[in-house]
């Protein structure tokens, strides 16, 4: 895929996500590799909202956190993006959010559960949570304990501070803060009851293969607002 393509379809991602619930002002990023070489990646640049992103905004950055490219600052929290990558070579896309049940969800003792069809995304095996620190991942060492907590896993919840997403895709990237707000408002109303893990996995392989995934995608891509 050429660079402007693949741009508009990251500056994209980002407003989708934004719309499903992803949005904290100015904070909050997504990127995708760099196909040309999977050392670097492309991500949201900082001082601007997920849900006002253009191509223009993104900035191209290399597993050491030197920007190549792009005219906005790079955001500080870089080393979740890289160290995932550097980790993960079947990964081409990297979330890193606030979004409020998952956040919730991420300081809660209970863990996610497949109530709704989008928990069982994510369930089984049991979504990792990262607690080795709640502040801000700035450094190598945070980037790779955040990645070797993540494993192969698709989602992290970091206690106290958001969620990570990856995916072999932009299009696979989404969908966890429904299932967080789906579980949560479950627990409050009182006792209730998840999908088997037997018939998660099985609903991993049919509900979500890769083409319901393109399906997702192009409805959200034609809800989405334009820049």
């Amino acid at each position: 895929m050429q660079s402007d393509a693949l741009l508009e379809k990251l500056a994209l991602g980002c407003r989708i996500i934004a719309m499903n619930g992803h949005s904290d002002i100015v904070w909050g990023h997504m990127s995708v590799r760099d196909p040309r070489d999977p050392q670097r990646f492309w991500m949201k640049g900082h001082e601007i909202e997920l849900d006002e992103v253009t191509p223009q905004d993104m900035v191209l950055v290399d597993w050491q956190g030197k920007k190549l490219a792009g005219t906005r600052p790079r955001h500080s929290e870089y080393p979740i993006h890289s160290e995932i990558f550097r980790r993960r070579p079947e990964v081409n896309a990297v979330i890193h959010t606030h979004p409020m049940y998952g956040t919730i969800m991420a300081y809660m003792d209970a863990d996610l559960q497949p109530v709704t069809h989008e928990g069982s995304i994510f369930v089984p095996p049991p979504v990792p949570r990262f607690n080795l620190t709640t502040g801000l991942i700035r450094t190598q060492e945070q980037g790779e304990a955040l990645a070797q907590g993540l494993g192969s896993h698709r989602a992290l919840l970091m206690q106290n501070h958001g969620v990570v997403l990856t995916g072999g895709n932009i299009e696979e990237a989404t969908m966890l803060e429904k299932a967080c707000q789906a579980q949560l408002t479950a627990m409050a109303a009182g006792t209730y009851r998840v999908t088997p893990p037997w018939e998660a996995l099985e609903k991993q392989q049919t509900i979500y293969r890769p083409e319901r995934s393109r399906l997702v995608w192009e409805y959200y891509s034609r809800k989405a607002p334009r820049w």
